[in-house]
């Protein structure tokens, strides 16, 4: 698949006070809406149902904002699945700023005869990605919407189609309503690297014997750039400080190549905030570290 220039969600803006949820019937409690708003993706929100009126909701925020691009997740949705993102400026929803139409999760599509028969794609038309992605917190399907050109709204309108999904229920980590960075050139060939670190915990016994208390693999992205020009300063100063080491952003090496978007893509923390080096051109290099978040 050719390469595409790396996308990056950050300041997301359902952080802010005074963002609110309402629609569609969820969970309340452990399991309500109000968990969309927390870096840690394990405390999800659960719908009553699969049904399409149940898995819908409004996200207000307190003022209009510009959004650059729309990120849910991870969920437990199937390749089959189905959202859509309407953005508003009015709380009667008439004012229609923007939509997104019906996104389906990028996939690489695989025949099923092709997939042994134990794999899951051979009976529900799994692609080979979600075999590869994990169990666990943070290893389900993301979903990602980025604007032609970025628009301000207040109201974001999230719906979900995924009427039949066998869990009963839908589940869902994270939602993103952000700026977004996409920088003119793509970051470069050397020095990127998609790593893993596992944090299973191991401990050795007197025989020399080791146990294993089996964990998540954390995956990390690193990439940086040699040459952007003078332009992209502001926007990288931006990304750092309104970042720092905790704010959580949303990266995507390749958005062009589906067959490797579920691999690649994560929710993360910056590892540690990026430099910004002036060259004896008028162009700028930085680089980036980012780091999943369990």
């Amino acid at each position: 698949m050719p390469q595409s220039n790396l996308v990056l969600l950050y300041e997301n803006r359902v952080d802010l006070d005074g963002v609110a949820f309402s629609g569609g019937s969820w969970q309340t409690g452990s399991l309500g809406l109000a968990n969309l708003r927390t870096p840690y993706l394990a405390e999800v929100a659960r719908s009553m149902s699969t049904d399409p009126a149940d898995t819908q909701f409004v996200c207000a925020l307190p003022q209009p904002y510009s959004i650059g691009g729309i990120a849910l997740g991870p969920t437990n949705l199937r390749p089959s699945a189905l959202v859509r993102f309407r953005s508003y400026l009015d709380p009667g929803l008439t004012t229609l700023i923007d939509d997104s139409g019906q996104i389906a999760l990028p996939s690489g599509q695989v025949d099923s005869v092709t997939l042994p028969w134990e794999s899951l794609g051979f009976w529900e038309g799994l692609t080979q990605e979600f075999d590869d992605i994990g169990k666990g917190i943070g290893k389900g399907a993301s979903f990602l919407y980025v604007p032609p050109a970025r628009f301000a709204a207040t109201y974001v309108k999230v719906e979900i189609f995924d009427q039949g999904n066998l869990a009963g229920y839908i589940d869902i980590g994270r939602l993103f309503v952000s700026r977004s960075w996409r920088p003119p050139e793509n970051y470069d060939d050397a020095g990127n690297a998609l790593e893993f670190e596992p944090v299973t915990d191991q401990e050795e016994g007197r025989s020399g014997t080791r146990f294993f208390n089996p964990r998540a693999i954390r995956r990390s992205f690193k990439f940086g750039f040699g040459y952007l020009p003078q332009a992209e300063y502001r926007e990288i100063y931006q990304i750092i400080v309104r970042s720092g080491i905790h704010n959580q952003v949303f990266v995507v090496p390749n958005p062009a190549d589906p067959s490797t978007y579920l691999r690649e893509a994560f929710f993360g923390t910056l590892g540690t905030p990026p430099s910004l080096r002036r060259m004896a051109s008028p162009n700028i290099a930085t680089e980036f570290v980012v780091k999943e978040s369990l």
